[in-house]
């Protein structure tokens, strides 16, 4: 048995070896000494009380070092919680599960309330298309909280959260038709995805056909990063026309200035209720990286400025910069500015809350 394993006792202390010593030392040293007369008796006196004294001091201790175990194997569930996921399709190997959030909570002591444990949920990035021809309609990300699937079925969830979701933007649409479902989603050579969707997806939007087979992949792309193409069925069948535009089979990605609004706003999301301090940002695609922001209230502009996204088009840089307000309702805008005529272009809005 290690010390580790002993209890602090009144004949054990925590041990180490000058303390093993200085214990062999006094205890030779009591051994040699006689006491006389009531001697013996004062001594088994103090002892007792020194006795009832660590006794009192180590309670503390050990309080504390029971509360510092019990965080410890909190920390230790969270670490090791499975990232869920459920269904019966094949799901990439090493799909993104790192997103999954298990909330873990230490137990409450018994005259506290008990409440129930959060759901865990995990981040699903889902891409909608633009409503407005800013100068052509283009992908915008919106993130949703999911229950993970009942196993990793990462892929088949992302696409169905795309099927069902109705964009939290109003300046965002889906381009697949409404009541469009997954009838399956497998795996063929570790980074193709078979998509095969039922029969409403025949019959979508005309001049949507592309954009909308870019904003399946880059959802699928993003739920497993390994995923590079998408072949897509409806109802069992191969598809290499979508509403009247020529897709290529399988599905390849195409490159993000190409398909990417060229200005995200990501922070605050639509309808937010933020502190007076507003951190704000998202990505972009632009000109020497410049990107422009305005603050509008009832459509008057407030504040205005611009900020450096990390890098400049045709890379994909991120941005943000802050601004303190006064509770109300605002609108953010960020835009790249036209170098032909200084108007702005790839608008994105949000609107949020001061509280």
């Amino acid at each position: 048995m290690s010390r580790h394993d002993k209890n602090w006792g009144d004949e054990e202390w925590p041990d180490d070896e000058a303390a093993r010593r200085l214990r062999d030392v006094l205890g030779n040293e009591a051994r040699s000494m006689q006491p006389s007369g009531d001697g013996l008796a004062r001594i088994r006196e103090k002892i007792r009380e020194r006795r009832s004294s660590r006794r009192a001091w180590l309670r503390p201790l050990a309080v504390a070092g029971a509360a510092a175990a019990t965080a410890a194997v909190v920390v230790a569930i969270v670490l090791v919680a499975p990232g869920g996921g459920g269904g019966n399709h094949q799901v990439l190997p090493g799909a993104d599960s790192s997103a999954t959030t298990q909330v873990v909570s230490p137990s409450p002591s018994p005259s506290a309330p008990v409440s129930p444990s959060a759901a865990p949920t995990h981040a699903v990035t889902l891409y909608f298309i633009g409503a407005k021809a800013d100068p052509q309609q283009l992908l915008y990300p919106e993130t949703v909280m999911r229950v993970p699937p009942a196993s990793n079925a990462f892929i088949s969830d992302a696409v169905t959260a795309l099927l069902t979701t109705t964009p939290a933007d109003p300046d965002y649409i889906n381009g697949w038709p409404q009541g469009t479902h997954l009838l399956g989603a497998t795996i063929k050579n570790d980074t193709e995805a078979v998509i095969d969707l039922s029969p409403e997806a025949a019959d979508g939007p005309k001049g949507l056909g592309d954009i909308s087979a870019q904003q399946l992949f880059y959802t699928i792309h993003g739920a497993a990063p390994k995923i590079d193409s998408v072949e897509l069925r409806i109802d069992g069948k191969p598809v290499t026309s979508l509403w009247g535009s020529p897709i290529t089979d399988p599905i390849a990605a195409k490159e993000p200035f190409e398909v990417f609004a060229h200005v995200w706003i990501t922070s605050p999301t639509q309808g937010a209720t933020v502190p007076s301090v507003v951190n704000f940002g998202g990505d972009a695609i632009v000109f020497e990286a410049n990107v422009t922001w305005q603050i509008l209230m009832n459509g008057s502009v407030l504040k205005s400025g611009f900020t450096n996204a990390s890098i400049g088009a045709p890379m994909q840089g991120t941005w943000q910069d802050t601004v303190t307000l006064t509770p109300g309702t605002y609108e953010l805008r960020a835009f790249e500015t036209s170098m032909k005529d200084g108007s702005p272009t790839y608008v994105d809005t949000k609107t949020f809350t001061v509280q």
